[in-house]
């Protein structure tokens, strides 16, 4: 009788370690999925997120109503409802640039700098900007020193990746600078006394200050697009 006992014995102990490797399991079994029901809605939370911020441009600068007076204290001409809808198509431009490589269609809309700095870029990188769309543009800000003026604008874009259905909301900044253009010799034009060669300050005097000559100027400026950047 004591043998046959010894003999149980083992199956004994591998069925209560059965038993309580059952009764363990079935425990972390209910705590993962606990933890999967509580994790669930924090990832549902995310991927409602995710799409929100596909489908919500990108928060643009608010003072343009603090901008345009100065601009046109400085600037009377200047149509801003139109500037406004140069730069939209201005971004939708350079976006199709990004995307095939080529930015032959913004060379006479850029500083030679830029378009340059433009070509290196896209000589060496590929950037997908699909279906490109401009939902909203505002001057951001406005300096002016002396001659030289720049209206930075911030335009709200979005643009898909190339084979995905990802849509980026992104926000850009574009400086629009008023500049002398430039003369036949390839150089700037220079605002100086045509008679001593004199430096003059503004373009607007009429007189020399160093050699009191009456001076004129024939010197054309315009607006070009001097730099365009993505804002984090």
């Amino acid at each position: 009788m004591a043998v046959s006992i010894l003999v149980l014995v083992p199956f004994i102990i591998f069925a209560v370690i059965a038993i309580c490797i059952g009764v363990v399991a079935i425990k972390v079994t209910k705590a993962i999925k606990s933890t999967a029901d509580s994790i669930t809605p924090f990832f549902n939370e995310i991927k409602k997120a995710d799409q929100a911020a596909q489908i919500t441009p990108r928060t643009l600068d608010g003072t343009e109503p603090v901008r345009i007076p100065a601009i046109l204290r400085d600037f009377p001409e200047f149509n801003v409802e139109l500037a406004r809808s140069y730069i939209s198509n201005i971004m939708t431009e350079y976006m199709n640039a990004l995307d095939t490589g080529n930015p032959s269609s913004l060379k006479d809309d850029c500083t030679s700098q830029f378009y340059e700095e433009l070509l290196y870029t896209l000589m060496n990188n590929h950037i997908s900007c699909k279906l490109p769309r401009v939902h909203k543009v505002v001057i951001a800000d406005y300096r002016r020193s002396g001659e030289e003026a720049m209206i930075t604008f911030q335009a709200s874009v979005q643009y898909q990746k190339e084979n995905s259905n990802y849509i980026k909301q992104a926000k850009y900044a574009i400086k629009y600078s008023y500049f002398l253009e430039m003369g036949a010799k390839g150089e700037y034009e220079s605002l100086r006394c045509p008679h001593c060669g004199a430096p003059v300050s503004s373009i607007g005097m009429k007189v020399c200050p160093a050699c009191d000559s009456a001076i004129s100027f024939a010197i054309s400026r315009t607006w070009k697009v001097s730099d365009i950047k993505e804002m984090l």
